[in-house]
């Protein structure tokens, strides 16, 4: 009865009802919403995928008959054939003609495009206006630096990883590097059995580089 479900909610879903399919891990339901998208009879058989939808109900990287780079996230949505098509009709429209109402006009008649007032709206066909080329720059890297609560690091380091991370790494040949910087000053000194254990642990979990320095 809504033109969209959360991916993120109909997971939840699959592994709270016993009534519906058990599957394996969430690698399953990802596949399968691919798979459904990527249809060629996803408008009468399947569904459409979106990225997010904004307060107004217009869904974000919204994917129909194609292969998308599904996340499992509480923004990630499957949306209804209907509704995505009534989106892209939409789109399709805006860009298309652009309708400007006739200045001084009480009832709110309509003029197309050319912004003269003088051609009516029902004058003979309306001219498609073609949107200017746009030139494609293809972004390859993502780069991004930020600061951690050192008390809440398993908390933000999930969250990160949820929301920024899990939708680079889902796109098809993603190479992900993350490293992880640690900065801490202690005022009055760090003894020499916590600078020993702290030094073989690094050692253990391979660090790159550590030290202890005087300030």
């Amino acid at each position: 009865d809504q033109p969209h479900l959360g991916v993120k909610q109909l997971w939840e879903y699959m592994a709270q009802y016993l009534y519906l399919s058990r599957l394996r891990d969430e690698q399953v339901l990802l596949k399968a919403i691919r798979d459904g998208v990527n249809s060629i009879t996803w408008r009468t058989d399947y569904f459409a995928y979106a990225s997010a939808v904004r307060e107004d109900g217009t869904y974000v990287g919204l994917v129909g008959g194609a292969i998308p780079a599904v996340t499992l996230d509480s923004a990630s949505v499957v949306v209804k054939a209907e509704a995505a098509q009534r989106q892209r009709e939409a789109e399709a429209q805006a860009e298309g003609v652009k309708v400007y109402p006739e200045p001084g006009s009480a009832d709110g008649d309509k003029k197309i495009g050319n912004g003269d007032g003088k051609k009516p709206l029902d004058d003979g066909p309306e001219p498609v206006i073609a949107p200017p080329p746009v030139k494609s720059v293809t972004l390859r890297r993502f780069h991004g630096t930020v600061e951690i609560d050192a008390s809440r690091l398993g908390r933000d380091a999930g969250k990160i990883s949820d929301e920024v991370l899990i939708h680079l790494t889902s796109l098809v040949g993603a190479k992900a590097k993350v490293t992880v910087e640690i900065e801490v000053e202690v005022q009055n000194g760090i003894p020499e059995d916590k600078i020993r254990i702290i030094t073989e642990n690094c050692n253990t979990l391979k660090f790159k580089g550590h030290s202890f320095e005087e300030t």
